[in-house]
């Protein structure tokens, strides 16, 4: 996609960039800000503020707020933004690593930054260099061809200072007076790749070749692969390839548990402790958990350098881990490699082995559960691994039916199927249709759902489930006309007869007609007596309430005191349905205890507890009470009346 413009000629719009520079192959978006503020001859922090409205002097590792700079330019938002990921940023190199909920969330942040808000890709640094390096013959090539001299993607790793395709030293100062090749000066930030601000000829340096040369070259490879197969990879089920090579040898058991002592210690004897040093590792670092840190998919580590030294330890390259087949384990694997089937009777997929991901996790009772999801459904189940037990035969859970399956249930029940078809429709309980329905909500079904996913199925479905032949649309047409004079058949009675998927094909091409020609539809629900109902639990209420005084309880006598003394389908029948029983709701308003009613009765057995707990029983410390601080006069003035009540008593008791 070209991305470079020039709108010179055109009509001058605020809201578009007169110029953008074309981004190169492999370029770092950084470079491309720098190009920006040299041919536009503008600061840095004007750049950045132009470009991605934020107010910072220095590009960031990673770019965000992109959708503020392409709506400055002509080209498709999603499109523009997928490709600048894909081709000027360092987020392919990670994509692959990190969970998909942090995935998206960066993905987010490259797009659109909410102010004061965290940005998820700064835990992406690993490994990134903060200065800029340079290889002097992929510069010479550059400008053979034309281009400027710009900062090279693959050149920009920590510890890796060597360039892939040329072998040479990457420089980033002047080797003669060791200035910095780029500057950033927030005024002018400048690049010199070919001699130095003092003048020197920066020329090509043969990397010497050392101990672990062969392994950072294998290691850039790794990378440059990632970078080039970013779109390849998405979705790639990473994990479970994981969990393949490690039970295959030896380092996880049949439960999927790992032993990082095992694996740690030939992990380093396969590459020196020294290389790890190079690669600016701590040694005891790595000790803690390593294994769990690279392969467990709660215990993410993003480093991408890890986990290519992981693939190449494991399957000797990356082009053969995420090419080749994996190896024949089924038998020692929990619930085996996959893929494994969709179970969603209502999927295009149904029982095709699509489903690529298995999330495998052991509770504390040591039982070993995994869980599938359906891309194209959303249905997801879960199953108890047993390894007596077939995994077709193992106990099935279904987590969630997907918005596929929900959308045919709305459609059936706007077409007028009962709970009952419906459910067999589905293949499930009457009681899961009617918890989906009331789970959805009424207005769910009195409007047309639009969802793409759907359409799309229902483009895919074989014709015979969706769509009649003219013939087979007149002859249907004709039976289920005659099946209707037979006042003695309901709809499920006919539906049986002409078959449900050729009645719901009728019901989709002719609803009109078909609702006009049918039986009635049979409503067996009969409303309630509401106003019986409500006069009889308003006198239970009551009753109920009264006791409740006469109980003197220490607690406030509030609205929910009142219903816990109420039967399990009364109190619910008050909570669900309160405008509907206004006569009880009025009992239970006149019974509720206001916070000055409560103070004034519970006067006798707070003092009775603050003489036990030898509480000083003046009025200005009782006031002082937690029960009445705050307390209006006519409760003090009750707090003295009784007091000097208690102090009459007591007198008279001694005469």
């Amino acid at each position: 996609m070209q991305v470079s413009m020039n709108l010179s000629e055109q009509k001058n719009d605020a809201k578009e960039l007169a110029y953008f520079p074309e981004p190169y192959p492999d370029e770092d978006y950084r470079n491309l800000v720098i190009r920006y503020c040299h041919k536009t001859n503008t600061s840095l922090v004007e750049c950045m503020n132009k470009l991605f409205n934020v107010n910072t002097n220095s590009p960031n590792y990673f770019p965000y707020n992109l959708g503020y700079l392409v709506r400055k330019l002509p080209y498709d938002e999603v499109e523009f933004i997928e490709s600048f990921i894909g081709k000027n940023t360092f987020f392919p190199v990670y994509s692959l690593f990190i969970p998909l909920q942090l995935s998206e969330q960066i993905m987010s942040d490259f797009k659109e930054v909410p102010t004061n808000k965290d940005l998820a890709m700064l835990g992406l640094r690993h490994n990134i260099g903060k200065e800029l390096k340079y290889c002097s013959r992929c510069i010479e090539e550059d400008l053979r061809k034309g281009r400027e001299p710009y900062t090279h993607r693959i050149h920009q790793f920590t510890n890796l200072n060597i360039c892939l395709f040329h072998k040479t030293k990457l420089i980033y100062k002047c080797p003669i007076c060791n200035v910095y090749l780029y500057e950033e000066n927030n005024k002018n930030p400048r690049i010199s790749v070919l001699e130095c601000k003092n003048g020197h000829s920066i020329k090509s340096e043969e990397y010497e070749k050392e101990l672990f040369t062969n392994i950072k070259i294998n290691v850039l490879e790794g990378l440059q692969f990632l970078f080039e197969n970013y779109s390849k990879l998405k979705g790639f089920p990473l994990y479970d390839y994981y969990r393949v090579y490690l039970v295959q040898k030896g380092y996880m058991d049949l439960l999927g548990r790992l032993n990082n002592k095992i694996f740690y210690k030939d992990f380093l004897e396969f590459y020196s402790e020294d290389l790890f040093i190079q690669l600016g590792y701590s040694i005891k670092q790595l000790k803690n958990r390593l294994a769990l840190r690279i392969f467990t998919m709660d215990k993410y580590s993003y480093d991408p350098i890890l986990h290519i030294l992981a693939i190449i330890f494991l399957a000797g390259s990356l082009e053969h881990f995420f090419n080749e087949p994996l190896p024949n384990i089924h038998c020692n694997i929990p619930f085996g490699n996959g893929p494994w089937p969709c179970l969603n009777i209502t999927c295009k997929y149904y029982e095709d082995k699509v489903v690529k991901k298995c999330d495998r996790y052991i509770t504390r009772r040591g039982n070993l559960y995994g869980n599938f999801l359906c891309l194209h459904c959303g249905f997801r189940y879960q199953l108890k691994f047993d390894i007596n037990v077939p995994i077709n035969e193992s106990r099935l859970w279904i987590n969630d039916y997907g918005d596929v399956w929900k959308d045919t249930l709305i459609e059936l029940y706007n077409n007028g199927f009962s709970q009952i078809e419906i459910a067999r429709e589905l293949n499930v309980n009457r009681s899961t249709v009617k918890k989906y329905i009331q789970k959805i909500g009424t207005e769910k079904f009195r409007e047309p759902n639009h969802n793409p996913m759907v359409d799309n199925i229902s483009r895919k479905t074989p014709s015979s489930s969706r769509k009649l032949s003219d013939d087979e649309y007149k002859e249907l047409k004709l039976i289920i006309k005659e099946l209707c004079k037979d006042k003695s058949l309901t709809r499920i009675n006919i539906s049986d007869i002409v078959g449900p998927k050729k009645y719901r094909a009728m019901l989709r091409m002719e609803p009109e007609w078909m609702n006009e020609v049918l039986p009635e539809k049979v409503h067996k629900f009969v409303e309630k007596d509401w106003q019986s109902i409500d006069l009889i639990l308003a006198d239970v209420i009551e009753r109920k309430a009264k006791e409740l005084y006469k109980s003197n309880p220490t607690r406030r006598i509030t609205k929910y005191l009142i219903l816990g003394r109420l039967d399990p389908s009364d109190k619910k029948r008050i909570i669900h349905h309160p405008d509907k029983l206004m006569e009880s709701m009025g009992i239970i308003n006149k019974y509720v205890e206001n916070i000055e009613a409560y103070q004034i009765r519970i006067i006798p057995h707070a003092l009775t507890y603050m003489k036990k707990t030898s509480y000083n029983t003046d009025p200005e410390r009782i006031y002082c009470f937690r029960l009445f601080d705050g307390c209006s006069e006519k409760v003090k003035q009750e707090i003295v009346k009784y007091i000097n009540t208690c102090n009459e008593e007591n007198d008279d008791i001694e005469i």
